[in-house]
């Protein structure tokens, strides 16, 4: 009885797995996220450049929200970011969101327009923060600051709602890079590295390692229909979706502030559904038509990835 080794190349690039490109260990789903698969069919390279890169999806503000919503450990220290704004000058301040609700500033120190402001929630707090800033910027020889006055902000209210991050590529892209990795790894740890392998599935290989777009990924929330908007109950946050084909996005701003002036969520996230089941899945679906990988994250995204319908794979149940 002979037994079937693997090819001992890279399912991502291809390349034999030895010398420069040693074999290693890749989490299917990251670990980031909660996890556990893992294949020995990716050569280091891949392995980093995929996590740097692709993996890196995982630091959004959304997805660290539903991390800190599903109880996942949050390596380095990482949270979600928000605002609350100042009611008497409108200014948007930086704020680390924490669970049940709770968040903390990012810096009580903000400059604008040449004033440097510092918020506290006492004076003595905002001159103990004003001393300590002086003595800094004296020890680098540098003259003191223009002081604006100070802030006290003993019930600052912290922003419901999630931004998606600026100066990103579209979450949407994001996601299908992430969805085609996910399926390659699914497909060699379930069928082995050799159907993983098949160039048929190269198109996944480019959108995975080279972020080139493919009609081959589908995605859809899972939402109840005519809700744009999920909430977070545990963290206590809102998180509003375009519509598909707007151009225009919500001014976030303007609801934090007509929010903080009483006015109610109910009224606010009119299409809101809160998420209530946390899971991941993965499988192989096919009917007639088409076959594909499912992958589902947080219970929230549903993402499915096309595939031939011959390949050799562990078909589940008729998609």
């Amino acid at each position: 009885m002979s037994m079937k080794s693997e090819p001992g190349h890279c399912i991502f690039c291809r390349s034999q797995m030895i010398g420069d490109h040693p074999p290693s260990v890749e989490h299917v789903i990251p670990d980031a996220l909660g996890g556990t698969l893992t294949i020995a069919s990716v050569c280091k390279p891949c392995n980093s450049g995929l996590g740097q890169d692709v993996d890196r999806i995982v630091d959004d503000d959304l997805l660290i929200a539903l991390r800190q919503e599903a109880r996942l450990s949050m390596p380095r220290g990482r949270r979600a970011q928000a605002f609350y704004v100042d009611p008497d000058t409108g200014e948007r301040i930086p704020v680390w969101l924490a669970s049940e609700g709770r968040f903390e500033e990012k810096s009580s120190i903000t400059s604008r327009e040449g004033h440097i402001t510092i918020r506290g929630e006492t004076l003595q707090d905002v001159e103990a923060v004003k001393r300590e800033y002086e003595a800094t910027v004296r020890a680098r020889g540098k003259p003191p600051p223009t002081w604006g006055e100070p802030v006290v902000t003993p019930n600052a209210t912290p922003a419901l709602i999630i931004e998606p991050a600026p100066g990103q590529p579209p979450f949407a892209d994001r996601l299908d890079r992430l969805a085609c990795k996910i399926a390659l790894g699914f497909i060699a740890a379930r069928a082995g590295a050799e159907i993983a392998l098949d160039p048929r599935l190269d198109d996944l290989r480019a959108c995975a390692l080279e972020a080139r777009l493919t009609d081959a990924t589908h995605q859809a929330l899972r939402l109840p229909e005519g809700s744009d908007t999920v909430f977070l109950p545990r963290v206590g946050r809102y998180f509003p979706f375009r519509r598909m084909g707007s151009g225009n996005s919500r001014d976030y701003a303007e609801i934090q502030a007509r929010a903080d002036a009483g006015e109610a969520t109910a009224d606010l996230f009119p299409n809101a559904a809160t998420l209530t089941d946390l899971f991941h899945m993965i499988g192989f679906l096919r009917n007639n038509e088409r076959g594909a990988v499912r992958i589902i994250l947080f219970g929230l995204f549903q993402i499915d990835v096309d595939i031939p319908l011959d390949l050799d794979v562990p078909w589940e149940k008729p998609a």
